[in-house]
């Protein structure tokens, strides 16, 4: 199955291609591989204004391991104890 990505999300992949560090790059000690967000947005039909906000998005992010709350994460383990006690009772 084929699937086409819409804009936001190429300009997402496009900013973590981008990977060039900010400033003005020097020839002589840029490393090989580096892909500014110019670049970046010209390969995934993009403009560079939407790699720049989707490159900001990334860098501010939370990461996926901290979007569960405390509370849901308390009532998870609740959830997970009850399945094992209905799996495996506690012999007497």
């Amino acid at each position: 199955m084929s699937r086409h990505l819409n804009e936001s999300q190429r300009a997402m992949v496009a900013g973590k291609l981008a990977n060039m560090n900010v400033g003005k790059p020097s020839k002589s000690n840029m490393p090989i591989g580096t892909i500014s967000q110019t670049s970046a947005a010209e390969l995934l039909n993009v403009s560079e204004r939407s790699v720049k906000r989707a490159k900001k998005v990334q860098d501010k992010a939370v990461p996926e391991s901290w979007r569960i709350s405390h509370t849901a994460a308390i009532e998870n383990q609740k959830i997970k104890r009850q399945i094992c006690t209905m799996i495996f009772p506690k012999s007497e």
